[in-house]
């Protein structure tokens, strides 16, 4: 069984270790250490993403995580591609902020009447905001996660504004997981 220490590593490299240990295996077992919950969530997301077995213990000082290898499941989910929508901000365009927000609340509001949901929706620098308690869009966004669509939110932009006891909707991710949706998504919708 390869084992992989990512202890000390920070967001994305225990994901990025992952998938290079990953590349052309199509069975087996891979251990992987961290010692921080946002990694092992990370790792948990990316490998039932992929389509592989997930499971892990914690002593005191670390997690120690078991990904079984999948090929059927992982060719499957290498293949699906998705809309995805992106946002980057609390506000949307440039100019005023006022009305910025106010477009960002109407553009939510218009997606949760779309026939056309998007599979995901990510969230990462001041965006992040809009997934907290006191968001303005909170119902809207808990209307489209009902609706199927996956929320995710950017661990280190909420680790970065001091925010992440506050996150109310969506999972926490991390940037190599969301390069890796833009890449498989078939149209990003940035508004």
């Amino acid at each position: 069984m390869e084992i992989i220490n990512c202890i000390g590593d920070i967001c994305p490299v225990p994901v990025v270790k992952l998938r290079n240990a990953l590349v052309g295996k199509t069975s087996g077992k891979i251990q992987i250490m961290v010692d921080n919950d946002i990694s092992l969530e990370n790792l948990r997301r990316f490998t039932i993403q992929k389509g592989h077995n997930f499971s892990y213990t914690q002593d005191e000082e670390k997690y120690l995580i078991v990904i079984e290898i999948s090929d059927i499941s992982n060719q499957a989910a290498s293949a699906q591609t998705e809309n995805l929508v992106v946002m980057s901000s609390q506000i949307m365009g440039n100019g005023d902020d006022v009305l910025g927000g106010i477009l960002t609340k109407s553009f939510v509001f218009a997606l949760t009447q779309s026939e056309n949901l998007p599979k995901k929706m990510i969230f990462y620098n001041s965006a992040v905001k809009l997934c907290l308690d006191d968001s303005p869009i909170l119902q809207d966004l808990q209307t489209l996660e009902k609706s199927g669509v996956l929320i995710l939110v950017c661990g280190t932009c909420l680790d970065f504004f001091n925010v992440i006891n506050r996150l109310s909707i969506g999972e926490i991710t991390n940037m190599y997981s969301i390069l890796e949706a833009m890449q498989s998504a078939n149209c990003i919708i940035k508004p």
